[in-house]
C-alpha cells in the first residue's frame, strides 16, 4: 500500500517518461487544458485503489505532465483530433501503475490509443526550460501586485521546494543553502500566463536556467526533469521541464 510519507519504487539516477496518444471527445481551450487532462490521468487512476489512496493524500505525488500536442490552433484543441502529452515520474512503481491503468482508458474527455514507454539515464546537464508555466507563490508589493520579474525571488522558490521534495523522496536531508548556487544562470522566459484552475485563474511564467557541474545541482536539475518545478506538477502540468541543451534528452 502506498503510504502518506512516502510512496515506493525509487529509480535512483532515471525516470520515465509515457507519451500518451489521446483522441480528445471534446473540445478543449488552452487555458483550460492543464486542468482537463489532470482530470483524465486522475479519472484513470480512480480504477486502482493504490493510485486512488495516493491522489487523495496529502503528499508530493512525485510526476509531471504537459500539455497536448500538436499545439492548440486559435487556443483551442479540438475534438475528435489525436494528440500526445508526455507524464514524466522518478517513482517506478507508480509508472508501472499509471500505464496499466491508462492503457485504453477512455471517459468523456479523451480515449487513449496508445503509450510509448521510455526511460531516461542520468547525463551532464546543461540547462533546462519549462514548456509549460511554473507555478509558485509570490509576495504582494504595497499596491497587492506580484513582480513576475523578480528572477531571484522565484529562483529561490522553486529551488527550495525542489529540495524539500528531493529530500523527502530520497531520504537524503539536503540543506537549502547549499543548493542556492544550482543555477549560474536563470531567467524568466515567458510573460505571465493564466491557467485556469477549479474555477479560480492562476499565473504563471516559464523559465530558462544553466545548471553548475556540481553533483548535487545536476542531482536536484534531474529530479526537476523527472517530477518538474514549482507547485501544481500534478494537477496542472505545470513546471514540465527539459533539456535546453545540444545533448538532447527530455
Amino acid at each position: 500500500m502506498i503510504k502518506c510519507n512516502h510512496i515506493e519504487g525509487v529509480v535512483g539516477l532515471q525516470y520515465r517518461e509515457l507519451k500518451i496518444f489521446i483522441i480528445l471527445k471534446k473540445d478543449i481551450s488552452l487555458q483550460d487544458c492543464g486542468y482537463t487532462i489532470g482530470k483524465f490521468i486522475s479519472s484513470a487512476m480512480a480504477k486502482n485503489k493504490e493510485l486512488l489512496d495516493m491522489h487523495n493524500c496529502n503528499m508530493y505525488k512525485n510526476y509531471t505532465y504537459d500539455n497536448l500536442y500538436p499545439i492548440a490552433t486559435n487556443s483551442l484543441y479540438l475534438s475528435n483530433s489525436i494528440y500526445t502529452f508526455r507524464i514524466h515520474s522518478i517513482d517506478n512503481n507508480l509508472m508501472n501503475k499509471l500505464r496499466e491503468e491508462l492503457s485504453g482508458f477512455e471517459n468523456n474527455i479523451a480515449k487513449v490509443m496508445g503509450i510509448e514507454d521510455i526511460v531516461y539515464k542520468q547525463k551532464p546537464i546543461d540547462g533546462i526550460f519549462t514548456v509549460t508555466p511554473v507555478i509558485v507563490t509570490l509576495p504582494k508589493d504595497e499596491y497587492g501586485k506580484i513582480n513576475f520579474s523578480d528572477c531571484f525571488g522565484i529562483q529561490d522558490i522553486i529551488i527550495k521546494q525542489l529540495v524539500r521534495k528531493y529530500s523527502k523522496f530520497t531520504g537524503q536531508y539536503i540543506k537549502e543553502e547549499d543548493a542556492k548556487a544550482m543555477f549560474t544562470c536563470f531567467n524568466v522566459a515567458s510573460s505571465p500566463i493564466s491557467l485556469n484552475y477549479k474555477g479560480i485563474k492562476l499565473t504563471g511564467i516559464k523559465i530558462e536556467a544553466i545548471v553548475a557541474p556540481d553533483k548535487l545541482s545536476q542531482s536536484l536539475a534531474f529530479f526537476g526533469l523527472a517530477c518538474g518545478l514549482g507547485e501544481k506538477t500534478s494537477t496542472l502540468g505545470t513546471g514540465f521541464t527539459i533539456r535546453s541543451s545540444r545533448r538532447g534528452e527530455s
